[in-house]
């Protein structure tokens, strides 16, 4: 099984309660028990700031600032407050079109490398719900609204649209060219590396040289990043686990 049980006993009456992985790595349960699990090592950076309800992986979180720790090894990429957003812990952080949260990692030196981003009540003509870049060829972003129709991906590239309708809530993200919406791989790729980015990744905005622009409104549940190419199979569980956390 991939559970394990933590025992108290209280005025003698024994109760057990389940406990499951982190969902950042695995091993999850059933429809993806199986999987192999990722690498602590492997994670970059794990937020969830969305913390009450969920079957699998509630977590209490104190407050604004607890909710900023990496909780794959807290104290490194932990979060960093731009515009502080509006925080919950029944929701997350919520962004309304001025604040936005920086990531302190940048945006990567090849495009060996994941990212998953679990949001809703994303509005606007345009919605940023990631990114950062300087415009040659080097953005990683996931756009999940975007003024033209489209829905946009990059990963350390130009990026790629979809003729999509917008999404207001979803799991989005890619594991080096493959994307992923909802745990399902899709039919479109982005593009080949084109320059590393040195720039931090942000979240509710785009890092643009330094600047936040596109600062966007929508409710972030949880995010993850990895340094390595996670396989399809691992990108659906976790696309799953972080649904788990979003729909609660």
């Amino acid at each position: 099984m991939h559970t394990n049980w933590t025992e108290f006993t209280p005025l003698g009456h024994t109760r057990r309660y389940r406990r499951y992985a982190p969902w950042w790595l695995g091993p999850w349960p059933a429809p993806h028990n199986g999987v192999a699990p990722i690498l602590a090592a492997n994670v970059i950076a794990a937020y969830q700031p969305k913390g009450a309800g969920g079957v699998y992986y509630t977590r209490a979180v104190a407050n604004y600032a607890a909710s900023l720790i990496n909780l794959n090894n807290p104290g490194t990429n932990d979060a960093i407050t731009g515009v502080a957003p509006l925080w919950a812990e029944a929701t997350g952080w919520t962004g309304t079109g001025t604040q936005w949260i920086n990531t302190n990692v940048a945006g990567g030196a090849s495009q060996d490398q994941s990212l998953f981003i679990a949001f809703s009540n994303a509005t606007g003509l345009t919605c940023v719900v990631c990114g950062s870049g300087s415009g040659i060829q080097d953005a990683l972003q996931i756009i999940p609204r975007h003024i033209t129709g489209a829905i946009i991906f990059a990963n350390c590239s130009n990026t790629v649209s979809s003729p999509s309708p917008p999404y207001s809530d979803g799991i989005m993200g890619f594991t080096n060219r493959l994307i992923f919406i909802n745990g399902v791989q899709q039919m479109f790729v982005i593009p080949a590396f084109g320059n590393a980015n040195a720039l931090n990744v942000y979240i509710l905005a785009f890092n643009f040289s330094g600047a936040a622009v596109n600062i966007s409104s929508a409710t972030i549940g949880c995010f993850v990043r990895y340094g390595v190419t996670i396989t399809p199979a691992q990108a659906a569980a976790v696309s799953w686990a972080m649904g788990q956390i979003r729909s609660a």
